[in-house]
């Protein structure tokens, strides 16, 4: 039996294994937003202005996430409870992106998981976004530094 703290299946094919891992990312990044982990590291890192508080939790994520990715064979995603009580530290854009989500929601900012494909009719990255100031900002924690908040019209 795998353990319900992490999704842990054989990669499919299409897009019912993208939807798949976008579920248990949803499933997991909400239900830790809950915990008093989760509050308690909002809490340490909220600004003085929402897009300090923003910086400040893009910030933590890509610091104590080293960016690893999965087996090739199977599709992990790492619970975010996991990195808020130090019990890992090293995940892919999936787990880097539950993470920031789960945190950006329990901030109290509406969020949104992306996906896009890098190579042709084959979904390969997920990302976060944040809804700032009337318009989708960009949150990639991947890219460290340079993933923070560019507007997604820029993307376009």
């Amino acid at each position: 039996m795998k353990p319900i703290q992490r999704a842990e299946y054989e990669i499919g094919d299409g897009d019912e294994s993208i939807y798949k891992t976008v579920d248990y990312m949803w499933k997991y990044a909400l239900r830790d937003a809950n915990t008093p982990l989760a509050e308690a590291t909002v809490k340490k890192l909220k600004g003085k202005t929402k897009i300090e508080t923003v910086k400040n939790i893009f910030d933590w994520v890509v610091e104590n996430v080293r960016y690893k990715l999965d087996p090739p064979e199977y599709e992990m995603v790492t619970a975010p409870i996991h990195y808020l009580n130090g019990n890992r530290n090293t995940g892919d854009c999936d787990c880097m992106t539950t993470l920031l989500v789960c945190l950006l929601e329990t901030a109290g900012f509406k969020s949104a998981i992306t996906i896009i494909k890098w190579r042709i009719d084959e979904y390969t990255h997920v990302f976060a976004e944040v809804w700032y100031d009337n318009d989708w900002f960009i949150l990639d924690p991947t890219l460290k530094e340079s993933g923070f908040a560019r507007q997604s019209q820029e993307c376009n």
